[in-house]
């Protein structure tokens, strides 16, 4: 019964393969998930040794921009579920969701997204990242979307783990722009936003993506941005309370 339901998944994620840019396969399983779970949109985020080392794929630019909140951050399901070696299951953003992660939490359901659920790129004792699936409204996922997301994860995984094994020492980040040098912007930028408005970490990184959000761009491109000291980080706005 596995073996079946891996080849029906295998099928749904070929119908949207073929897209030769770098991580297609990894944007193939993301719309597959769309199509085949009780979710609004997904994402993959890459990591090694505990760092994020960026987004490699979402389905669409508010998943992307939650995917880059949680490296800034530095709280969110795909951590959690890098860290644990396991799935993190939120069903509930608005509330357990609050305690759990405070900063993703809220701006997650300001964005109009109520669950969440990540899931380990995992095989044995290697984890390269996580697989992130969004929902606009609570709920728990039942025991076969927890098996097809697992399923779908691991060829994530798969798909990653080849892309290392063919590429030369690392060569692999280069292959997409926002995995060599974002972090370490968004990381930097934080900082600087930190210490120039005298705020805490975890408040400069909720008003970089205000910022972000605002003015409808990428926050990578708002941290480089910040990092040349072409934006004004003076002119960052505080988030509005969330009611």
């Amino acid at each position: 019964m596995a073996d079946r339901r891996s080849e029906q998944l295998y099928n749904v994620v070929a119908r949207h393969d073929g897209d030769l840019s770098p991580f297609g396969r990894l944007q193939a399983v993301c719309h597959a998930c769309v199509d085949v779970l009780p979710i609004t949109g997904a994402g993959v985020m890459l990591m090694a040794e505990r760092m994020h080392q960026g987004t490699a794929y979402a389905t669409d630019v508010v998943i992307r921009r939650l995917e880059d909140l949680q490296n800034a951050a530095a709280e969110g399901p795909c951590l959690d579920a890098y860290n644990l070696g396991r799935p993190v299951l939120e069903p509930d953003l608005a509330g357990s969701g609050v305690r759990r992660w405070p900063l993703l939490a809220a701006t997650a359901v300001q964005f109009g997204m109520r669950s969440v659920f990540g899931f380990p790129l995992q095989l044995d004792d290697v984890c390269v990242g996580a697989l992130d699936l969004y929902r606009d409204r609570p709920g728990a996922f039942s025991e076969e979307h927890v098996h097809d997301a697992r399923l779908l994860a691991a060829m994530a995984t798969r798909e990653v783990l080849r892309m290392q094994a063919e590429a030369p020492p690392g060569s692999l980040p280069a292959r997409m722009p926002d995995l060599s040098g974002d972090r370490a912007a968004i990381e930097q930028a934080t900082g600087m936003t930190s210490a120039q408005l005298d705020v805490t970490v975890a408040e400069a990184a909720i008003r970089l993506h205000a910022f972000a959000q605002e003015h409808d761009r990428a926050l990578a491109t708002v941290a480089r941005a910040i990092v040349a000291r072409t934006s004004r980080v003076e002119r960052l706005a505080p988030p509005e309370e969330t009611p």
